[in-house]
């Protein structure tokens, strides 16, 4: 593997994560105030 390619994947993965991050954080304050 190139190193480019190395750093595509590991761009994939941190935009993933970060996604991911965000759906949770939007989900979990949506129903905290959806409870409240």
């Amino acid at each position: 593997m190139e190193n480019k390619e190395v750093l595509q994947l590991t761009k994939v993965d941190l935009l993933g994560s970060a996604g991911v991050a965000m759906a949770l954080t939007t989900l979990i304050m949506f129903l905290s105030s959806a409870l409240v």
